[in-house]
Order: structure tokens, then sequence, then C-alpha cells
């Protein structure tokens, strides 16, 4: 499983679009995150169009992580003719109810830390049709607001880890990451290191995967201005890719 970037900047890094990513499996797309710029992006690339499943992953609610989910979900119901599912926490709930997004057109669910969502779909493996386990976890980001990533996993035993927003690096998925059974984990990274940043800076990230082939197995996102990708890609980090 390998995510398809739509943006990978931070909320001031306008020039490479809000982070968000797809995954494509069979008739049915998994999106993570729906900023500002992630709806024209859909709709002038026809991303989403063929799908009869859309399900949405949103991690928090700032808005360059859902601000413009309510576009896009009246899109689906009336263009696409998708109902589409929306999976966050109970405040991107109460922004949508505000901006006037009808009930009708999506379904609601509210995220619940670790409690599993298995999604069924029409792709054929050796094995069988592949199911996809997505596993909301809670993840430390911004003062008094609920942020999760999201791990997901399919049953031929692939699993990756979207962290959203964090300031520090899941201990718990590091475990699994270092026993090879998170296959691959995309991190937000900060090239900025000062003590209250919101973000996981890429000095503290170094501090923590120091192995080169642990390293190529993390890609990193949500760029800052200032991040020197030169010095990144020399580390042996990885990076996002459309």
């Amino acid at each position: 499983m390998d995510l398809k970037f739509l943006g990978a900047g931070s909320c001031f890094n306008t020039t490479l679009g809000n982070t968000s990513a797809c995954l494509p499996v069979g008739n049915s797309a998994f999106l993570l995150d729906c900023g500002e710029s992630v709806f024209h992006q859909i709709q002038v690339g026809d991303l989403l169009n063929g799908f009869k499943n859309i399900n949405i992953f949103v991690s928090h609610s700032h808005s360059d992580h859902c601000g413009s989910l309510s576009s896009l979900l009246f899109y689906c119901f009336y263009v696409l003719k998708v109902h589409p599912k929306v999976y966050a926490p109970k405040a991107v709930f109460q922004i949508l109810d505000l901006q006037g997004t009808l009930d009708e057109i999506y379904e609601k669910n509210v995220l619940e830390a670790c409690k599993k969502k298995v999604f069924q779909t029409d792709m054929l493996s050796p094995s069988g049709l592949v199911n996809i386990s997505v596993f909301p976890i809670k993840e430390s980001h911004a003062e008094k607001l609920e942020s999760f990533g999201f791990l997901f996993a399919d049953s031929l035993g692939d699993c990756f880890y979207y962290s959203g927003d964090s300031k520090g690096f899941n201990t718990n998925i590091l475990s699994l990451f270092r026993l090879n059974q998170v296959k691959k984990i995309y991190h937000d990274c900060s090239w900025l290191d000062y003590p209250d940043n919101i973000h996981l800076s890429y000095k503290k990230l170094c501090q923590i995967i120091t192995d080169p082939e642990e390293r190529k197995r993390v890609v990193l996102m949500h760029f800052d201005k200032g991040f020197n990708f030169e010095q990144a890609k020399h580390d042996g980090w990885s990076f996002p890719t459309a």
C-alpha cells in the first residue's frame, strides 16, 4: 500500500499545497485529510471519479486539514453520486454543521482511539478479497485539540502509519515499526526546532531514527518553507509521491 499525495506543505507553505493523501483500493478510495487546497486538487484532477466508496479520514480540525471538506462532501454527493463516509474528531463535524453541510449527504463517524474499522473492498488477491483495517491512534499536537494518526493494515500483511500532525513520535508505532509489523511511516516534520513546536522537528526525528535502513521506510511530509530537502535527502529519508 502506497499513499499518493495531493500536497505535502505545512499550513503556511501553500506552494506545496495542504498535506493530504489518497489510497485507492479497487473501487474504494481512502482520503487522508482535506485542507483548503485539497478539493481544488481533487476536482481539477478528477481524482475521485469512478470510485463507488469514498472514505475520508481527518486527523484534526485545523483548517489546513479540513478546510475544504464541506465542498468535497457536496461534490461527492451531487456530482459523483457517492455517499461519502467521514471519520473525524467531533470538532470537525461541529465545523461542518456550522457551514451548513447537510447531514443526509454524508455519513458521520466520530473517531475513537484504537477502535478498529474494517473495510471490505473488491480487490482480488490470490488469497481472496482484500480487506483494509484502520486504527485511529491518539496523537499529541496542539493544546486543547483532539488529533489522530491512522494505522492502515490490509489482509495481505502490509501496514503503514500516517501521523497527521504530531509534536512527537508515537512510541507504540515506533516499536511496531522496528519489528517490521509497520512497514512504512508517513510523518510530519518541521525544520524548525524550538521548545513549543507543535510539530516534530527534523532534529528530534534524526535523533529518534538513526538506522539508514529504517530511514528509507519513513516518508516525511508537512514541510515548512525553510525545510532543507537536500540535507534530508542526504540523510536518507524518503519523500511523498504524487
